[in-house]
């Protein structure tokens, strides 16, 4: 019997990979919908398949991933027919807030962080996770909150971008039971490649990946230590998208909130431990 439903689910559940823990499971229950964050504070989600299915999936949302914590979950029943095949991540539905995902789930590590000023040049200040890496319980904290919005998923490769994402990429994908590829600034790399673009404040730059790396319909996540305008990140997305394979989401350590690079991401499904 296929039934239809909405969750409201309130409690700590945006920032902390809610809706990737939420389609995680449908993907494991196949089920079609969607999941999203709400103004106030709720993630609402939709979702449609079969009745004992729903029940698995249910029970998984009221669980909730391990940064989160769920307070209570609203049940209303759909007429089925308008979920779709398959379950998607949408848009923020907060226009209004510039962080729109309040705080990340390992808020706990920015004291491991050192904080540089004026480096690289004067009034930058440099969030050095040097420190971080060091401190054993700091990284594999780290790489497990990286990993774990992601475990119910099926991830094949992780793409880490240089330098520091291959740091954390790799131990994530070795998580996640996925491979791991590079992509490296031009010229790096040994044989035949992929190249994407993208503009820099004054001038440009570029990526590029092994042209084999990436096989069609391979489910990609992509890692780096940072988020900041968004430019590299969106050029390492275009090279997959490039290659043919499927972006399951992009995961960061540290978010800089102010210089607004997740807008230029667009809908691509974001993961971040913690923000300035």
């Amino acid at each position: 019997m296929i039934v239809a439903r909405r969750f409201l689910v309130s409690g700590r559940v945006q920032g902390v990979g809610y809706r990737f823990h939420a389609r995680g499971a449908a993907v494991r229950e196949s089920l079609g919908g969607f999941v999203r964050n709400l103004s106030d504070g709720r993630v609402e989600v939709q979702a449609e398949g079969d009745r004992d299915a729903m029940r698995r999936f249910e029970r998984a949302l009221r669980q909730g991933p391990p940064a989160g914590r769920v307070d209570a979950v609203a049940v209303t029943d759909l007429t089925p027919g308008a979920a779709g095949p398959a379950f998607r991540i949408e848009v923020d539905r907060n226009p209004g807030r510039e962080d729109r995902d309040v705080d990340g789930p390992m808020e706990h590590l920015k004291s491991r962080i050192r904080q540089v000023p004026d480096f690289p040049k004067p009034g930058i200040r440099f969030c050095d996770i040097t420190t971080l890496l060091r401190d054993p319980a700091g990284l594999s904290d780290a790489v497990a909150g990286l990993a774990e919005p992601f475990r119910g998923e099926r991830v094949d490769l992780v793409v880490g971008i240089e330098s520091r994402g291959f740091i954390l990429g790799a131990p994530v994908a070795d998580r996640l039971r996925a491979g791991f590829v590079p992509a490296r600034k031009p010229g790096k790399l040994p044989a035949g490649t992929l190249s994407q673009s993208y503009e820099l404040e004054y001038g440009s730059d570029a990526v590029e990946m092994h042209a084999d790396a990436v096989e069609p319909g391979q489910r990609v996540l992509i890692i780096d230590d940072l988020l900041a305008t968004g430019g590299t990140a969106g050029a390492v997305r275009d090279l997959v998208r490039q290659a043919g394979g499927d972006i399951v989401g992009m995961a960061f350590l540290v978010e800089l909130t102010f210089l607004n690079g997740r807008e230029r991401l667009g809908e691509t499904p974001l993961f971040v431990g913690m923000r300035y």
